[in-house]
Parts: structure tokens; C-alpha cells; sequence
């Protein structure tokens, strides 16, 4: 069986790498499978080298962005449509109903309705379970791998060793550890540890701060694309990082990570680490 499938993913970047599971392992139980993805433009970075994705739809998020993908989605015919969205969402129900396919799987709710409510085949709470159930309309038996794979290219690394990989950049404000902890963070490994600190910030006055404050050679600033991320992460001996893209990326390489989490049980539940060496401090809630 060689069926044509189309998963649509419309999260963000560290819901896609949860998702690569997904991609793998319908191509072991349909090696034959050809898999498009619909995803945002910042999301199909994560699948560039992606060697279980077949095509790549991307939505740029306007009129025009969403037209143009519903004139080619209007072209073509599927087997299966995969929505592995767990939440509700009025974006699903547009795309559900502009695609063209023979079966659609999805999370059915109050507004949406697919012809497999992939509720009735989930195995757990982690997004990794959730992106997955449908391997288990699939293939009843199979047991997947749920650990993320990323195909960016590899290079030898030129961090000094032994080395943390920090991420300050936590995308949503209330993720966001706060100046004055990071601080207190890098006085006390740059005291206690002999290790070169490599820290990945988007805000230029964050690190100006930091290096008037700490002033030390054994930190390394830097502002990392998705690829850069993924290298500093794989080369470090360990991972510190927000709930946030970097968490996964470490869980797809297997560094040991030191996650960062807002006291939030659900969210912790469906974003914990996945690196078989972890620790997660949970953050206190602010009053």
C-alpha cells in the first residue's frame, strides 16, 4: 500500500519537531507513503532536511498566503488527512473542509468533526502521543519511537569544551526566566564550574548587560538561526533552556537538559523533555 497523506501542522517550531515522529514512522508502516506537510514557513525549517517529508505546503499567514495554498490544495487528492492539532481550532475546520481526501483524522470537537476522532486512539498526554495516535488507527500493534529526529546537516563543532548551551530566548513573555535569575545563573556556574557558556539571545541590551556585568572570556554570545540552535545544542554537554524549541531540540539529540518551566502542570505534561537525562525546576508563580 503506497497511500498519499497530508498531515497539516499549524503550531509552532517545537510543536513541529514533537510531530517528527509522526513522519518516520508511517514510513516504516507504509514505506511506499508519499507525506506532504502543511506548516508554517518558520516550521519548514525544522523539515528542510527531512528525508521522510515528501512535499512541503507552506502557509505564509495572510489572505493571499491562505489563498494560495487552497488553490493548490484544490489540485490535489489524498488518501488520508492528518490534523494533529490536540486543541480546538477554527483553522482546522477551514482546512478540513478545503482538502480533498478519501479519510481525514483529526481531534473532533464541538466545531469540527473528522471522520476518525483520533481521541478514541491516543495513548497518553506528551505531544509526542498526541501528534502519533494516528499510528494507532494504522497499525494497532505497532510500537513507535516517539523521540523527535532532526536531519540538519553535521560538521565538527568548534565550541570549547566542557560547555553549557543556555537559550535565553523563550518567545512568550510569561516563559520568559527573567534578567535577574539569568544573571544569578551564569555567576554561579562561571564560580563553581570550569565550563564555557554559549548563549543563544535575540536582544542586543540583554547582552550588552551581561557582558558588562560578568565580564568573562568563558562567555560566548550569539544569535542563532533554527539550524545554528540545533548545532550548538547537539554539541553541548548540557541544555539550558525555557519551555521552549531549544527543550526539544536537546530531546531529539539526547543532550541533557535543564528545562525551565512555568508552575503549569498541564503544559508541563505535554512539553516535558524527552532526553533520557533531565531535570526541570519548576518556576514559582508570580503574585
Amino acid at each position: 500500500m503506497s497511500p498519499d497523506i497530508l498531515i497539516f501542522q499549524s503550531g509552532k517550531l517545537g510543536d513541529m519537531v514533537l510531530t517528527t515522529p509522526l513522519f518516520f514512522n508511517l514510513k516504516i508502516i507504509f514505506p511506499d507513503s508519499k507525506i506532504t506537510v502543511i506548516c508554517s514557513r518558520y516550521s519548514s525549517e525544522i523539515l528542510r532536511y527531512n528525508k521522510n517529508v515528501d512535499n512541503i505546503l507552506i502557509i505564509d499567514k495572510s489572505l493571499s498566503g491562505y489563498m494560495k495554498v487552497f488553490k493548490k490544495l484544490r489540485q490535489l487528492k489524498f488518501d488520508y488527512f492528518i490534523d494533529v492539532n490536540p486543541d480546538r481550532s477554527k483553522t482546522s475546520k477551514i482546512f478540513l473542509g478545503r482538502v480533498r481526501a478519501e479519510t481525514s483524522l483529526g481531534y473532533s470537537n464541538d466545531i469540527i468533526n473528522f471522520d476518525v476522532n483520533l481521541s478514541n486512539y491516543k495513548n497518553g498526554f506528551h505531544y509526542t502521543e498526541l501528534s502519533t495516535a494516528s499510528l494507532r488507527f494504522f497499525a494497532p500493534d505497532f510500537t513507535p519511537n516517539l523521540t523527535p529526529k532532526l536531519y540538519f546537516p553535521t560538521s565538527g563543532s568548534t565550541m570549547l569544551k566542557p560547555n553549557v548551551h543556555l537559550n535565553m530566548s523563550a518567545g512568550k513573555k510569561e516563559r520568559n526566566w527573567g534578567l535577574g535569575n539569568y544573571e544569578k545563573l551564569l555567576t554561579h556556574i562561571l564560580g563553581e564550574y570550569n565550563l564555557n557558556i554559549y548563549i543563544n539571545c535575540l536582544e542586543l541590551k540583554i547582552v550588552k548587560e551581561l557582558k558588562l556585568k560578568l565580564n568573562s572570556k568563558r562567555l560566548h554570545f550569539h544569535k542563532a538561526s533554527i539550524e545554528e540552535l540545533a548545532y550548538y545544542i547537539k554539541s553541548s554537554d548540557l541544555a539550558i533552556s525555557p519551555d521552549t524549541l531549544a527543550i526539544h531540540i536537546a530531546s531529539a539529540y539526547n543532550t541533557p537538559v535543564i528545562g525551565l518551566y512555568n508552575n503549569v502542570e498541564w503544559n508541563y505534561k505535554r512539553f516535558s523533555p524527552l532526553s533520557t537525562k533531565d531535570f526541570h525546576p519548576y518556576q514559582k508563580s508570580k503574585k
